[in-house]
């Protein structure tokens, strides 16, 4: 299972995508940007609650009047909610991408398609591009309070982390509630208190409105918090909880069939990834799926991996820059090395202080054999007190190749400590196996 850097990834492509959707300015789309700023620009008015017919209305208006950006606009937000609704981003994002380029083309100081621009970048994980563009609306519009959640993502995700917290805390004054409250516990987690982290999102999970997807993707994260902090059979509760307020948020699934891998319950784990990747497509069910495998000692993985291979490729002809998870996928599998390393490396050029960047980077270089510059790295990403355990782990089993004893032994400690086997069992599995 993919987990702290992805964890990240998903808090950016949850509020690029829902956040987006209901990103709608008072009165219509070509307000001024101060009067934007004035009127608070977010509304939950945004939510389409009949996608099809929506999609119908709005197609139907951009063929009768093609020179409107509002209706672009409109539909492009709709493509945002049925791909955070329906898992399928490749397919729907693009196609939102498109429809703001085309609002643009028609209307260039559209405030709504500028700020749907920004989202996407990130949500493609172009995190410089969307600073700068954030910038520069922040600028223009220093209280709308979507645009510092934004832009605490980007920042978060350049390793910019004092400029986030910054951020965040004025995210909070100018519109306290469940995006604010999430990224606040996100930032907390990164910097080693989870307790904090726990409270934070259980604030988010309560200012959502029942059977809301908001509320349900923050009682999945909160949920995922209690499962990384040693808390099963609690974080299950809140899986199974979710699924009764609504039962179609297939993620509330990966929570449970992470729960049940972290109970040794296999077999179970692996039905329901098969399920849901069969009704989803969400390719995180696959790579429960092949964990489950792993953990049950099976050893021909090739279609799984064949395929999630493969939806790198085309989310990254989608326009997504994956290099980082794809380099760590790579070294996991101890695949295509040379190519992990070109990858690991482009992504160092770009975000250098970002530190699963550098875990992974560290990842790739023990891989390849040079596990004395993968132990010098690999110290530069413990450096905010994250309590990840899948980072001590690798970190303890680099210091081990190297003889540094005394740091494996103890960030051995450190991985067990951290709920290791509720992060990853095949590498719990491991370290045991190393221990004995």
């Amino acid at each position: 299972m993919k987990r702290a850097h992805q964890a990240s990834a998903a808090f950016v492509l949850f509020f690029a995508v829902a956040a987006a959707i209901v990103l709608f300015v008072a009165r219509n789309n070509t307000v001024p940007p101060e009067i934007a700023a004035r009127n608070g620009v977010v509304s939950p008015a945004g939510f389409f609650v009949n996608t099809m017919k929506s999609e119908e209305y709005y197609r139907e208006q951009i063929a009768r009047n093609p020179k409107s950006a509002g209706n672009y606009v409109k539909l492009a937000q709709l493509q945002l909610q049925m791909a955070r609704q329906t898992g399928d981003e490749l397919r729907y994002i693009p196609e939102a991408k498109s429809l703001v380029s085309e609002a643009l083309h028609w209307n260039p100081n559209d405030y709504t398609a500028h700020v749907l621009e920004a989202t996407i970048l990130n949500a493609q994980h172009r995190f410089d591009e969307a600073a700068q563009k954030l910038d520069a609306l922040i600028r223009a519009n220093p209280h709308h309070a979507y645009l510092r959640g934004a832009m605490v993502d980007a920042l978060v995700e350049t390793g910019r982390y004092d400029e986030a917290i910054r951020q965040s805390d004025t995210m909070q004054a100018i519109r306290p509630g469940l995006s604010s409250y999430a990224r606040a516990a996100y930032l907390r987690e990164l910097h080693g208190d989870n307790g904090g982290a726990i409270a934070a999102m259980r604030m988010a999970a309560n200012a959502g409105a029942i059977g809301s997807p908001d509320r349900a993707w923050a009682l999945y994260q909160y949920g995922m918090l209690m499962l990384r902090t040693g808390k099963t059979a609690a974080a299950e509760a809140i899986f199974n909880g979710i699924i009764e307020e609504r039962p179609d948020y297939s993620m509330a699934l990966v929570g449970i069939a992470a729960t049940a891998l972290a109970d040794d319950r296999y077999s179970e784990a692996l039905e329901i990834a098969i399920n849901g990747y069969e009704a989803t497509r969400r390719i995180v069910f696959l790579e429960q799926a092949l964990e489950a495998r792993m953990a049950l000692g099976e050893t021909d993985l090739s279609d799984e991996i064949a395929t999630i291979k493969r939806s790198f490729h085309d989310a990254e002809d989608s326009g997504e820059i994956i290099d980082m998870e794809y380099a760590d996928f790579l070294a996991d599998h101890e695949m295509d090395l040379g190519e992990a390393l070109q990858r690991i490396n482009r992504e160092v050029a770009r975000r250098p202080n970002h530190l699963h960047v550098i875990e992974t980077h560290a990842w790739v270089l023990h891989k390849l054999g040079r596990s004395g510059e993968a132990l010098a790295t690999v110290r530069k990403a413990m450096r905010l007190g994250r309590k990840d355990a899948k980072l001590y782990y690798r970190a303890s089993i680099i210091a081990d190749s190297v003889g540094a004893k005394a740091e494996a032994r103890q960030w051995r400690m450190k991985a067990l400590r951290y709920n290791l086997k509720n992060e990853s069992v095949t590498s719990w599995m491991d370290l045991r196996e190393r221990m004995n």
